[in-house]
């Protein structure tokens, strides 16, 4: 009996023993599990929420404007304060743009880039860059070309204001663009044509080099103000900083990659260089950049997206402890990470707990990237907008250029959504690594879009023998054949009879649009109910000959990057309200479609200016050429000096077999116009012509 009493505490601790062991297994496997789990499984639901908020932006806004092919940027955040109402800031739309390409939605990501594409080519200065901040909502200004920039109307001073900051340009600006063009590029250039995306990234950075570079390694903030096409106009913003200097090395990086300049290479490394050199050893993390002169490192806070960033872009930072320890010391009481080390005793900053939960992530800490997403989500809207902050508002230490203290609030803010997306999905930006198939494949691209040859144009030409007229003969459903409408369906009709390729005319609107139509007698323009220029918008509500679908230039150019083997012979007549050149219009909406198109001029002295804006295909037509213009000796002249692709005339100046030798001597093919008559080309054909303009398609 005392055998068995002494026996039983003995079963009852091993009991204990073992159900305490159990119990810290399950805890164990608990927490293995919780932490083994996708993120996003963890966090899908508040990801599809995110991502409802930002592209919901998009719908209303094109609901709300009536246009859904408009180009469009979200706005930031929510303000009343003027001059920061509705403004989308560059920075936070490229976040977003790569954010949505995080979640394989490509088709919200090209909207954004589109908007940019467009920013750049049209911007009011005479070079492509990338404005700090646009107007929210459709960016397209009420007159062609012009883009919406922030700003408002005083009325007591009687004058338009806009922010120096917000109309500049800043060097990390322009490289997180050029990042989600890239980005679009290597994710889906297989699928589409994004040869213009990767040329306006190149242009944007070719615009830091130009405005940002200094004697050092390393590029300064950018330029404030209003500047154009003269930076000396500007604010020159002569500090550097690191974490623009982290955008615009990996940038400069994929650009070298992707094209192989090595221009680019030695401009990442000299953004390198400037980062390895604002490391603080002894202290164990980076400074935020220098003071005004460039070299000198400001001291004065350690911030959390200068340690962040760098270890995102830089493999070697990544895998520093110090630094790590470091961003240890901003997490906040809510366990979300503060803006600056001297703040981390208040609320945090959401983007930068997001951005800090990729890092983690990246360290394959999970329990730091759940406990951060977790913060995030405790402060999430229910719609599924991020505030910029937890709490009431933080302090970030540091100045806004007035002078102020710049301080966020509570205010739902895009940036930190787009980074909780991107976190969730493991996607980092800084990460893009270009491969040999993406480089083979835009080089191929490349050639296609910018080589061109001019014999080679001739001899297309020749074997082409018909250029469609205004985009040819229409007949419609009850068989009324109609001439002249440069419409849609007529394109379609021509491209689909197998014709490569086809003239259309240019018109403009009184807004300035270029716009598909053939001006005529006692109208504006054939088909149209106008009595004299319409604005854009009329034109496109309006139908051609009352059946069929207007296009203006967009709808062109985006018929044409739809076929690639379309080339299109301009006939421009009129010039722009302001004088601008009519073929400089065309270069602006279409820079990566030069050798598409083949440029009618209608007096020698354009051949100059079309050729110096890069445009290698030209055409000298002479119906609207000067009396001197068209004497043999001046044609000849012509054929002989101008690296011509074709020379056309009305065919009624045609009928001469020893003329039509003699401009055939010269290489260059002669077309005439418009030969609707198939005995009418037997008779011009033996008498030498090459080709003909024609409104049929056989």
């Amino acid at each position: 009996m005392k055998e068995k009493l002494k026996k039983k505490p003995l079963a009852i601790m091993i009991f204990m023993a073992a159900s305490f062991l159990l119990a810290v297994l399950c805890v164990a496997y608990s927490v293995y599990y919780q932490n083994s789990i996708e993120l996003t499984e963890k966090y899908g639901k508040e990801k599809g929420l995110a991502l409802v908020s930002l592209k919901s932006a998009i719908n209303d806004m094109s609901e709300n404007s009536g246009d859904e092919k408009g180009l469009f940027l979200l706005a930031s955040y929510d303000s009343e304060e003027q001059g920061r109402k509705d403004v989308a800031y560059s920075y936070d739309n490229a976040l977003c743009a790569l954010a949505f390409m995080a979640d394989g939605d490509k088709e919200s990501a090209s909207g954004i880039l589109d908007a940019f594409v467009y920013a750049a080519i049209n911007d009011r200065g005479d070079v492509q860059r990338v404005r700090n901040a646009y107007v929210a909502g459709n960016i397209k200004g009420d007159v062609y070309g012009s883009v919406r920039l922030p700003g408002y109307y005083d009325t007591e001073r009687d004058m338009w204001i806009e922010d120096p900051s917000l109309v500049g340009s800043s060097s990390g600006n322009l490289a997180w663009v050029s990042l989600a063009l890239l980005w679009y590029d290597k994710l889906y250039g297989e699928e589409e044509d994004t040869y213009l995306y990767v040329k306006t990234a190149a242009a944007l950075m070719e615009w830091v080099l130009d405005n940002c570079a200094d004697e050092n390694p390393g590029y300064i903030a950018g330029i404030n103000g209003w500047p154009e096409s003269d930076a000396s106009k500007g604010q020159v913003l002569s500090y550097k900083s690191l974490e623009h200097n982290v955008d615009c090395m990996v940038a400069f990086e994929a650009l070298y990659e992707i094209t192989g300049d090595e221009r680019y290479h030695e401009a990442s490394q000299s953004a390198l260089s400037f980062i390895k050199s604002m490391y603080d050893a002894k202290k164990g993390y980076y400074y935020t950049g220098t003071s005004s002169d460039g070299v000198t490192p400001n001291t004065e806070s350690v911030v959390l997206d200068a340690q962040v960033w760098t270890a995102l872009a830089v493999d070697d930072a990544g895998k520093n402890g110090r630094v790590r320890k470091n961003i240890r010391k901003m997490k906040t009481s809510d366990k979300g990470y503060a803006f600056c080390l001297d703040e981390a005793a208040g609320g945090f900053w959401a983007e930068g707990t997001a951005f800090t939960a990729l890092y983690y992530l990246e360290c394959g800490k999970k329990k730091d990237v759940y406990e951060a997403m977790d913060a995030l989500c405790s402060i999430q809207k229910v719609d599924g907008r991020i505030p910029a902050c937890s709490g009431d508002s933080i302090n970030t230490g540091m100045e806004l250029f007035n002078g102020a203290a710049w301080v966020y609030d509570n205010s739902p803010h895009i940036a930190p959504a787009a980074w909780f997306v991107m976190a969730i999905d493991g996607f980092n930006p800084f990460d893009i690594d270009i491969s040999d198939e993406d480089k083979g494949r835009y080089e191929s691209v490349r050639l296609m879009h910018e080589v061109s040859d001019v014999s080679g144009m001739r001899t297309l030409l020749c074997k082409e023998q018909l250029i469609i007229h205004a985009a040819g003969r229409y007949v419609t459903g009850d068989g009324k054949e109609l001439f002249y409408t440069n419409s849609s369906e007529a394109l379609e009709n021509a491209y689909e009879a197998g014709r490569r390729v086809i003239e259309m005319d240019f018109m403009f609107t009184t807004d300035g649009y270029p716009v598909c139509a053939h001006n005529a007698d006692g109208e504006w323009a054939l088909g149209f109910p106008f009595a004299n220029a319409p604005t854009h918008e009329e034109f496109m509500n309006s139908k051609v000959y009352d059946c069929l679908t207007p296009l203006d230039i967009y709808g062109l150019i985006d018929f044409m990057r739809e076929h690639t083997d379309l080339y299109i012979v301009t006939d421009m007549k009129d010039a722009l309200w302001s004088g601008t050149d009519k073929f400089e219009v065309l270069k602006k909406c279409a820079p990566d479609l030069m050798n598409r198109f083949i440029i009618q001029i209608y007096h020698d002295e354009e051949y100059d200016i079309v050729k110096n804006l890069g445009f290698p295909y030209v055409i000298y037509t002479l119906y609207a050429a000067d009396e001197d213009e068209r004497e043999l000796a001046a044609i000849l002249g012509a054929c002989r000096n101008m690296e011509l692709v074709a020379l056309t005339m009305p065919d009624v100046w045609v009928d001469d077999a020893g003329f039509v030798s003699k401009v055939n001597e010269t290489g260059v093919p002669l077309f005439v116009h418009t030969i609707n008559d198939e005995k009418e080309r037997e008779r011009f054909g033996a008498l030498g012509v090459k080709g003909f303009y024609s409104d049929y398609f056989q």
